[in-house]
């Protein structure tokens, strides 16, 4: 990925960021009750997610593997050139062992979903900016009434 950038091999190095780590969370896969192939479909994820198949993603493509599994293989410990040998993938997992926690409230997807719509609603010339934020407040507001009680 370096290489296409016009990056020279060595000169790059990953380093824990000031204050710790942070994550957003991950992605999700599922196989939907309406299809036809649900077996097949599951096998697909079963294998996507296994160990040596993220194993083998970090080392071809630099996908950071979400099995911990995957973290002890050689194609995760090993050095990268383009980071003047450094294994990058060992450097990714001492965040991943000790992931940072966040806390949430209670509402907070009924926030996140009023949020969505609203922008949802500007986005396909159904309501404006300023009624859209609004609408969503007032929505917010009356569902941390009903969390209250």
């Amino acid at each position: 990925m370096l290489k296409t950038a016009g990056a020279k091999e060595g000169q790059w190095r990953v380093a824990f960021p000031p204050g710790g780590a942070g994550s957003k969370g991950g992605s999700y896969m599922s196989v939907l009750s309406s299809r036809k192939h649900q077996k097949e479909a599951y096998q697909i994820v079963k294998w996507m997610m296994s160990p040596a198949n993220q194993a083998s993603g970090f080392k071809s493509n630099g996908l950071f593997p979400s099995a911990l599994e995957a973290c002890t293989s050689p194609e995760v410990t090993a050095g990268h050139p383009s980071y003047g040998g450094q294994a990058t993938g060992t450097a990714f997992a001492k965040v991943a062992e000790e992931p940072p926690t966040h806390s949430r409230h209670p509402a907070e997807r009924h926030r996140r979903g009023r949020s969505h719509g609203a922008s949802k609603s500007v986005g396909q010339g159904k309501a404006s900016p300023a009624g859209a934020r609004k609408s969503a407040q007032a929505q917010i507001a009356e569902q941390l009434k009903r969390c209250r009680r």
